[in-house]
């Protein structure tokens, strides 16, 4: 292929490709941002921005100046990305709907599909006039679309989206709004401030599911004051005769004189229309598939953002755009794990969490968790204010540890006192160690240290109760997922512990061990067996595949000393990786997703043979990448044939460095041995091009893998 015309081309010029773009501007990157409607996409023109300037709008301005606000900042806003991004001399924007042709190259759609920045002088320059481009990298950030259901007889007019409600010229008269989530809830707190008669339709019942029923509840209440009508369990839907007609709680219902109806029941990726499959792209009508560096089952095509099945927030869109930044220009740095994503719905009061689900939490039971909770009316500072009784902190926290699970504040500003548990959250930290920090007086965060003073409280006046409660779960727990696999790992542990007793007591040092091992591999000619059935055993025994492998150059050189080597490693991964799978079927999905491991998961459960491969290049423990690849159940032949490819060199080296012993086996067990230089050079030079293979392999079309698509 063609040298490619830009570096990165990014499909979406949103919050997640607005954020790709001034990353690698700024490391010197030529960047195409391809955009078929306006830069910032939906949270600045119909998203975060005008909602919360709404929000704001309805609480401090007379009406006729509500709607003139909401557009005056998003202008402001819009206007400031654009200056941004013309201040970016390595950026073309283009103005064209992307799709892919193969899996380098994008075509233009849109009028010339002629592309043009705006420079810092104002002025508009074309740059070219070409129907298709090519990236060497390519990030898929196009974002999602309102999902919405076909109301029959509703006029157009009267169907409204957050696309089109923030159109509006004057207050809606009266507003039905579908769905209860933070979209639907926020717009109905705003338009019932404004006067509007807003009537929230639900197929359930109780708004944001996400949050402490408590806080959803406090908040619901705080909507009926504002004379929001909630309907639970509807159907049936239609509009007739200019009127709304349903089925709620199993009686027929109509709403008259609608200005209009707001369908906020969630977004859809926009997977259509980009040729995903001309480019092998994984998808489904979910969104796109990604690894925990938001690449594509095709190593150089990246997607972030709302086109990938997660939460759809603009600062997770954000976050992993940084990622993205980080595996295009630096991908030898680990692409990590995402922290746990705060949420914040911006409401009168607002309501702010961070942390497990309750679903996640009643899993763990009461005999594990313990919920302490705070009301800011009981704080000094709470009275001073005449905060309101139902606002209040709750932290979930982990019994005897202290570690903060979940967090959920109800108050004014909620948002801004998240940042406390945000931390907390993140880097696993304990009440323990909040307990003796200080907090200003008088302020509504000295409700976290009453919150730490609780914990410490509760858990010192029953520690005995505590501690049976904590390890008496664990236990019962292990036993649940692990039962006898527990015990079987016990008593190999307690054999292999026996035998080196015995070969203890029996005054065997590892010297003679060592020289009595190469004896029986050099006495006869079924040494080479010896050596191999060694081998084999020796994940059973603990025994290192390092020292057998240099034992291996040691003994038999260079040449049969690396065939040797290779076949035994190869086989001693048998046992560990079938202990892998025999822990999987007693192991919890979810824990294998939150686990510390999990970049490495993610690679070998869709690129098994390559994720095998490049694990061994990179020298990982060895029995621990095999004990890996069962856990996740990796195809045992992919797994097999990775391993003997991927541990050549490795096993190379060693025994390059094991023939490297001047003298020989017997001179190293007197301790007379030397080291030769040559040899441990070509040792170390060999250890130096496993490594570069391992960065530059998943470039190679060898290891790239193509999969058709999930329609």
């Amino acid at each position: 292929m063609k040298k490619p015309q830009y570096h990165t081309a990014i499909i979406g010029g949103g919050a997640a490709g607005l954020t790709v773009a001034v990353g690698l501007a700024r490391l010197g990157k030529k960047v195409a941002l391809i955009e078929q409607d306006k830069l910032g996409g939906e949270c600045t023109h119909s998203g975060c921005v005008p909602s919360k300037a709404l929000l704001h709008a309805v609480r401090t301005l007379p009406d006729k100046h509500v709607w003139p606000h909401v557009r005056r900042v998003v202008a402001e806003i819009w206007h400031e990305e654009q200056e941004m991004i013309a201040g970016l001399e390595t950026v073309d924007v283009i103005k064209a709907r992307a799709s892919f042709v193969d899996e380098y190259t994008l075509k233009l759609e849109r009028g010339t599909g002629r592309t043009s920045r705006t420079g810092r002088d104002g002025r508009t320059a074309d740059k070219i006039t070409a129907d298709n481009i090519t990236a060497g990298r390519i990030v898929i950030a196009a974002g999602s679309s309102p999902r919405t259901i076909g109301i029959p007889g509703l006029p157009p007019a009267k169907d409204f989206t957050n696309q089109n409600i923030f159109s509006l010229r004057k207050h809606p008269r009266r507003l039905a709004i579908l769905g209860v989530g933070p979209i639907s809830i926020e717009l109905a707190m705003a338009f019932a401030a404004m006067g509007t008669r807003v009537e929230v339709l639900y197929r359930g019942e109780g708004i944001l599911s996400k949050e402490d029923p408590e806080i959803s509840q406090a908040l619901q209440r705080r909507l009926e004051q504002l004379g929001v009508v909630f309907h639970w369990h509807t159907a049936d839907l239609r509009y007739s005769r200019g009127q709304l007609q349903f089925t709620a709680d199993g009686q027929q219902r109509q709403l008259t004189g609608l200005t209009g109806v707001l369908q906020a029941i969630g977004r859809q990726p926009n997977v259509t229309g980009l040729g995903l499959d001309e480019a092998c792209v994984e998808y489904s009508g979910r969104g796109l598939v990604v690894n925990s560096a938001f690449r594509t089952n095709v190593g150089h095509i990246f997607a972030i953002g709302d086109i990938l099945d997660d939460d759809k927030f603009t600062h997770l869109a954000n976050a992993q755009g940084r990622v993205v930044v980080k595996s295009i220009a630096f991908p030898w740095l680990p692409a990590g794990r995402l922290p746990q994503v705060p949420r914040v719905t911006y409401t009168s009061p607002e309501v702010a969490g961070i942390g497990l689900t309750m679903d996640e939490l009643d899993k763990l039971g009461p005999n594990v968790v313990i919920k302490l909770t705070v009301p800011f009316a009981g704080l000094d500072r709470g009275k001073t204010d005449q905060t309101p009784a139902d606002q209040r902190v709750t932290v979930y926290a982990q019994r005897l540890t202290g570690r903060i699970l979940r967090a959920s504040v109800y108050a004014d500003h909620a948002g801004e006192m998240l940042p406390y548990f945000i931390v907390a959250v993140n880097r696993r930290l304990s009440l323990w160690k909040l307990y003796p920090l200080i907090f200003p007086y008088p302020t509504l965060a000295q409700a976290f240290a009453k919150i730490a003073d609780q914990f410490v409280v509760e858990t010192l006046t029953n520690l005995r109760a505590e501690v049976a409660a904590f390890f008496g779960h664990t236990a019962g727990r292990l036993w649940r997922r692990f039962g006898f696999r527990l015990l079987g790992v016990a008593l190999w542990l307690v054999t292999v512990w026996a035998v080196r007793r015995w070969a203890y007591a029996q005054g065997y040092t590892f010297q003679q061990l060592l020289a009595e091992a190469a004896e029986l591999m050099t006495a006869t000619s079924l040494g080479p067996l010896v050596y191999l059935g060694a081998y084999f055993l020796r994940p059973v025994f603990l025994l290192p595949a390092t020292l057998l492998t240099v034992l291996a150059g040691l003994t038999y050189g260079l040449g049969w000393g690396f065939v040797l080597a290779l076949i035994g490693s190869t086989l001693s991964t048998i046992f560990p990786y079938a202990l892998g799978r025999w822990f999987a079927q007693a192991t919890d999905q979810d824990e294998r997703a939150r686990s510390r491991l999990k970049a490495y998961t993610d690679r070998l459960k869709r690129e098994p043979f390559t994720g095998v491969l490049l694990l061994r290049l990179l020298f990982m423990p060895y029995d621990l990448v095999s004990v890996l690849a069962g856990n996740v159940r990796v195809n045992f032949w992919a797994f097999f044939g990775a391993t003997a490819l991927g541990s050549s060199i490795g096993t190379l080296t060693l025994v390059s460095f094991g023939t490297s012993v001047e003298g020989g086996l017997s001179s190293l067990v007197r301790g007379e041995s030397s080291l030769s230089p040559v040899g441990v050079a070509a040792s170390l030079g060999l250890a130096m091009l496993s490594l570069i293979i391992s960065r530059y392999a998943p470039k190679l079309r060898l290891f790239k893998r193509r999969t058709s698509p999930a329609a």
